[in-house]
């Protein structure tokens, strides 16, 4: 079973219901439209097999009674309370699905071993292809999750290369940045089953490690890049590698310092110029929330819906409908410090007594989601980055 709901994490096929809350300024709003996807079907099967162990232990019962608590009165004070209320739905099937995986550690582990080859692969094929062609290629691909766009469509990601336009990777994901985080963390979960590797095993590994690289380039996600290579750095330095470890740090670091120039030299760029700015008006915008509602919030997935009454360019937000580009912020701002705290008392509660070994892929997979979680939203937003998310935290707390 978890084979199956791991494989399909990359999927994003899904059925969206738009309702009246779902519009800002009479536009469609993605985070704002609630979503039953197909893992959600894979979900519930596997939680039916669960659901004995989950609720096996009444010392469980009140920390769900505080998440209960927490989430009633944060729906009570959000003006889009559908949109809350689903949204604390979602963080629930999280919470479980945390659970789940901290019980059956070992078989997803395992699972992970087998799965990842698939996401990077085909993820990376599918990216290549749309790159060529400049557009989605549809077909099967679409029964993946594979959005329909262009290169000449609005707000679509793409970058210059010797000054033509070229598409930015989407792969069968909403945004490049949010495939590229997946990679990246993929590879750092994926460095850790090279151990006792040989010959075309050990062969295997290195291609999907490769293809991985190449998947991240064609994202063209700057600041993966960075993350990426400041995490090798480290990596490079801490375990001070030599042979072919070595070569490998080498040849990335030459990579992404040779991207680096290119795009110092205009070789490569065409990135979003008002990008930063609208990240730090956003922030701006999260301060002010935060300010009116400290203790509740202002509603879990309100944010988005509030932004005309805080940001006052409206032409600007036509553009720029996105939560803030920082997961922590967002979350205060949405369920303040009350909810916050609760938060903190999970994860005090999952670490507790934790003595448990844990593989090195998994740590720099969380360090890598708790980076890039400053400057973007994506997994705390975006459906296949949430789940992978919960896959990670969970094998970190698991028994």
């Amino acid at each position: 079973m978890w084979f199956g709901f791991l494989l399909f994490i990359v999927s994003q096929l899904g059925r969206h219901f738009w309702f009246k809350e779902s519009y800002v300024l009479g536009i469609r709003v993605d985070y704002l439209s609630p979503t039953i996807y197909f893992l959600d079907i894979l979900w519930i099967v596997l939680f039916w097999f669960k659901r004995k162990d989950l609720f096996k232990s009444k010392k469980n019962w009140k920390w769900w009674g505080m998440f209960l608590g927490i989430g009633i009165l944060n729906i009570l004070v959000s003006e889009r309370k559908g949109i809350c209320f689903y949204k604390w739905l979602r963080w629930g099937q999280l919470l479980l699905t945390v659970e789940m995986v901290r019980q059956d550690r070992k078989i997803v582990w395992k699972s992970l071993g087998k799965v990842i080859p698939f996401w990077i692969i085909g993820e990376v094929f599918l990216g290549l292809i749309q790159v060529f062609l400049g557009k989605s290629v549809g077909g099967v691909w679409w029964w993946l999750g594979e959005r329909s766009f262009s290169l000449v469509g609005p707000g679509i990601a793409k970058v210059s290369l010797w000054g033509v336009r070229v598409l930015r990777a989407y792969g069968t994901f909403s945004h490049p940045n949010s495939l590229a985080g997946f990679l990246l963390v993929s590879l750092m979960l994926w460095w850790s089953f090279k151990k006792k590797r040989k010959g075309g095993d050990l062969l295997f590994w290195w291609v999907v490690w490769w293809i991985g690289i190449v998947g991240l380039l064609i994202c063209g996600s700057r600041l993966v890049w960075l993350v990426g290579l400041g995490v090798l750095s480290w990596e490079m330095v801490r375990d001070k590698v030599e042979g072919w470890k070595g070569l490998v740090g080498v040849l990335m670091l030459g990579m992404g310092i040779g991207v680096i120039v290119m795009g110092l030299s205009g070789i490569v760029g065409g990135w979003d110029v008002g990008s930063l700015s609208k990240r730090v008006e956003l922030l701006k915008v999260g301060g002010k929330m935060l300010r009116d509602s400290p203790l509740l919030g202002i509603g879990m997935g309100n944010m988005v819906g509030r932004l005309p009454e805080y940001w006052r360019e409206r032409n600007l937000i036509k553009g720029w409908l996105q939560p803030i580009h920082n997961i922590y912020l967002l979350v205060l701002v949405e369920i303040g410090v009350l909810g916050v705290w609760g938060l903190l008392v999970y994860l005090k509660k999952v670490f507790r007594n934790k003595k448990k070994k844990i593989e090195r892929g998994l740590v720099l997979g969380l360090v890598v989601i708790l980076i890039t979680g400053f400057f973007d939203h994506y997994w705390i937003s975006l459906s296949q980055n949430w789940w992978l998310m919960g896959v990670v935290f969970g094998l970190i707390t698991g028994r």
